[in-house]
């Protein structure tokens, strides 16, 4: 098409556009204008016909023509420019009157396509609608993040546990403790929470997790042989006392007989397993025997949470997305808790400014010398813990001694103690713009060559052994288990 008969179809346009604006502007001083691109190629068929045969004769699409002269022939416009917009944005500002003229009875959808029209300075100094347009939903968008961040506080609040909750695992708890002073008085048996009850992250009426642990216990595993089955009683299997506690038969029997309830002994779970209900509260037991790595790992996520005010409420928010959903199963075909913890650390150490350092790597210099990581490399450089029936090592160890300084208080940073190791965060995002991006990140997240994992191994190997699954989540501290 003849540049010539492009240009006099932008004028054309422009007349049209400015005529039958929908804008809610004073008419006789017009500035700008807005018309759906549909009822501009109406009306240009009708008060232009030569015009619209040529667009027609050459295949060209009205749309198409513009944009081309905006860029090829702006100097031919005499200051005035073209833009589109979808109808919402227009919305937005209100300048829209959809009652205006022979508008009130046609019906558009918030994505039609929008002929905006505008003036423009020789000097490129552009003004126009559609720039005033973004500013203003910026402005709304922080609005909107805002009252979505004081909405999620107010549902943070009401997901914590009650005292109901907190009472029943209290009385639970010393209820397991009196039965082994009762039926084990000189072993020295500890009771250990583990989980969400341990990493302070309980909903109301969540489960109650419990792990039983022996100090001597401990001891034997250091002198065991690495992958060899413990011959001091992991279970009625491997057992040599009738009346040890790890003979899983003996422990449910004592269960049932002092809680009055029915227990399930699951001899082949990671660690040897009781479940049960408590018939008083109502509340699910995870009874477990030496889970000393589910202890370490709940110390990590707990450990994280207190880094930032904004952790722990962006979890619940998670948990309570993924309960209302019933997507929060693993047993179901779905994601753990766990898992879903593990992606969200994961994604607030990946952001373009994240929000907390990784602390089994720290970026860093560590400066404490009682930190954990520095007490570890005076001793041993794995610690033995029971899994899947074996004595296996893993090492556990991370920095607990990290403070982060938000980005306001920089200034600051010459007053924290000494044994304290700073990380000074950049990121003011909003609670609301957290969750956000969780899911904008998951959203993008290419499972075929990306993987969740918080050590460099774990890094390498993942697509490796697990390059079938369809979402690798590795674990912190056992590096080539996909919790996913």
């Amino acid at each position: 098409m003849h540049p010539a008969t492009m240009i006099d179809i932008a004028h054309c346009c422009k007349k049209l556009v400015l005529i039958n604006s929908m804008l809610d502007v004073d008419p006789d001083d017009c500035h700008e204008g807005a018309i759906p691109l549909c009822d501009l190629k109406e009306r240009l068929a009708q008060d232009y016909t030569n015009l619209h045969i040529n667009l027609m004769k050459y295949g060209r699409d009205l749309a198409s023509v513009l944009k081309e002269v905006q860029e090829e022939y702006r100097h031919r416009l005499n200051g005035w420019a073209f833009t589109f917009s979808p109808l919402w944005e227009l919305e937005q500002s209100d300048h829209v009157n959809l009652d205006k003229g022979v508008y009130q009875y046609h019906c558009y959808h918030e994505d039609t396509t929008m002929v905006i029209v505008y003036p423009y300075t020789s000097q490129g100094n552009v003004l126009s609608l559609q720039q005033q347009q973004k500013k203003h939903l910026a402005t709304v968008y922080k609005q909107q993040l805002n009252q979505l961040t004081m909405e999620m506080n107010n549902l943070y609040e009401s997901l914590l546990p009650g005292p109901g909750t907190l009472q029943a695992h209290y009385y639970l708890e010393e209820t397991i403790r009196r039965i082994l002073r009762v039926y084990w008085p000189n072993k020295g048996y500890k009771l250990a929470r583990f989980g969400s009850s341990a990493s302070e992250l309980l909903l109301d009426g969540s489960d109650l997790d419990l792990s039983i642990v022996s100090p001597l216990d401990q001891q034997l595993m250091d002198g065991q042989q690495l992958g060899k089955r413990g011959n001091f009683g992991w279970s009625r299997r491997y057992g040599n006392d009738p009346h040890s506690i790890f003979n899983l038969d003996h422990l449910r029997d004592i269960l049932e007989h002092q809680l009055e309830t029915n227990v399930e002994a699951i001899e082949t779970a990671v660690v040897p397993l009781c479940k049960f209900l408590d018939p008083l509260s109502g509340i699910s037991c995870d009874l477990t025997i030496h889970n000393t790595l589910a202890m370490e790992n709940s110390q990590l996520i707990k450990k994280y949470t207190l880094l930032d005010p904004r952790i722990r409420p962006l979890v619940y928010m998670l948990k309570h997305f993924t309960k209302r959903r019933s997507i929060n199963d693993s047993k179901g075909g779905t994601l753990s808790s766990y898992a879903y913890n593990l992606m969200c650390l994961h994604y607030l150490m990946k952001m373009p400014n994240p929000v907390i350092p990784n602390l089994q790597y720290l970026p860093v210099h560590c400066s404490n010398e009682s930190c954990r990581v520095k007490l570890h490399l005076h001793r041993q450089q794995k610690r033995r813990f029971l899994y899947r029936n074996k004595v296996t090592q893993f090492d556990v160890f991370f920095h607990d001694c990290v403070k982060i300084i938000p980005p306001n208080q920089h200034q600051q940073q010459r007053y924290c103690s000494s044994d304290e190791t700073l990380w000074l965060s950049h990121n003011s995002s909003s609670l609301a713009a957290l969750l956000i991006g969780f899911f904008d990140y998951y959203t993008t997240f290419n499972t075929n060559c990306e993987i969740v994992a918080f050590t460099p191994r774990s890094e390498r190997n993942g697509t490796n052994k697990h390059r079938n699954d369809v979402l690798i989540v590795y674990d912190p501290f056992v590096e080539d288990r996909n919790v996913a």
